[in-house]
């Protein structure tokens, strides 16, 4: 019996690659957006892990992967920025103080690379022929 429910389970959340795509806008508009979209990623991964989820949907992942780090964010742990206060306020109130320190921590060493150079760096790859007889794995320290 639980070796059917497992089995089904399995079935109905087979892995898959998760592909970045147009429609998906990642990167885009300004630093409040992209706070928004943290926000938004996190308050996703507490109910996923909450509900013990074991596959996020890929309505769920697409609010996953707009999440951008704090790299280009520091504003939002600055206290003393009243244009912050509530981007401030509710990030200290949705973080444990562990969580919270950490997030603001990378702040100094966390940095995104926008979508425009990742796909440049492909397109430079297609103008070279670098051939592919496996997907292309590329490192971006």
């Amino acid at each position: 019996m639980l070796d059917g429910y497992l089995a089904e389970l399995r079935d109905r959340h087979e892995p898959e690659n998760f592909r970045i795509t147009p429609d998906i806008r990642l990167g885009y508009g300004g630093i409040k957006t992209k706070y928004a979209d943290n926000i938004a990623a996190i308050r996703l991964l507490k109910d996923l892990q909450a509900r013990k989820a074991a596959v996020a949907t890929p309505e769920e992942k697409n609010t996953l992967v707009r999440y951008v780090g704090w790299g280009g964010i520091p504003k939002a742990f600055d206290a003393n920025d009243p244009a912050w206060a509530k981007e401030y306020q509710e990030l200290r109130d949705l973080l444990s103080p562990e969580e919270y320190a950490q997030a603001r921590r990378t702040t100094q060493d966390a940095h995104y690379t926008s979508e425009t150079v990742i796909r440049g760096i492909y397109d430079g790859l297609d103008v070279l022929k670098v051939q592919q007889d496996a997907p292309l794995r590329v490192l971006e320290p």
